[in-house]
């Protein structure tokens, strides 16, 4: 892990986040407070079960946040993009932390500890109607999740996966396919299913036989996300 410096008001990724609209001067005030980290694939940022000193900020990279089950086995409940927040329920609930986030990706990632966040929300008291807006979003998609591994097929669950994946990371082609700007190996698929290795590589064999998907140097290409959507019923 290394460190770097630069400015939160020419950050490229504050306009993708919950810091977007904060006053020049309060940004000022970030940089010289905040610390800048370089983390490399695979290193852990902090793990379940652990007290939060602070919020981390992704400036750039992607980030997995898994929880540990039984057995040893594993379940990724969000795949963390640049502008996320990482950590921030578990701070405000003042808990320890519900998941462990590990570096999927190089990642670039800004920390600021408690009382200086504290201190931000106090001079920038809209930041915080932002943060429940935010939390509302997360706790949707945890309902939704739990309601498709309730009720959903392994194969809808993983078309509607690829499409969530497709509206995040998706990138078009000029061959009219989409790239998933992110690579998830057999294990992190099946870890965000629900479900074993040997399913998800079954799954992915039957969407490249439907000619859905295609795979090529690692990286997995959705040929019609109209495709997906048929696959998954209307509740």
């Amino acid at each position: 892990m290394g460190s770097l410096l630069f400015s939160c008001i020419s950050c490229a990724t504050r306009p993708k986040s919950v810091l977007s609209d904060i006053p020049e001067d309060l940004l000022e005030d970030l940089t010289k407070t905040r610390v800048v980290n370089v983390y490399k694939k695979g290193q852990t940022i902090f793990y379940e079960g652990n007290q939060p000193f602070g919020i981390y900020c992704l400036n750039g990279g992607k980030v997995k946040l898994f929880k540990h089950a039984p057995e040893g086995k594993s379940f990724i409940v969000r795949i963390a993009k640049p502008g996320d927040l990482l950590g921030y329920r578990s701070f405000f609930t003042n808990e320890s932390y519900s998941a462990t986030a590990e570096v999927l990706e190089d990642a670039t990632i800004c920390f600021l500890d408690k009382e200086k966040f504290f201190d931000l929300l106090r001079k920038y008291p809209s930041l915080s109607l932002k943060l429940l807006e935010m939390m509302g979003q997360d706790l949707k998609c945890a309902e939704d999740h739990s309601r498709d591994l309730a009720f959903r097929s392994a194969n809808e669950r993983i078309a509607e996966l690829f499409l969530t994946l497709c509206e995040t990371f998706g990138i078009g082609q000029e061959d009219q396919t989409i790239k998933l700007d992110i690579q998830l190996s057999r294990q992190d698929l099946a870890n965000m299913l629900g479900t074993t290795t040997e399913t998800a590589v079954r799954l992915l064999t039957w969407l490249k036989e439907k000619n859905i998907i295609k795979t090529k140097n690692k990286n997995i290409y959705i040929t019609d996300p109209k495709l997906l959507s048929e696959i998954i019923p209307e509740y």
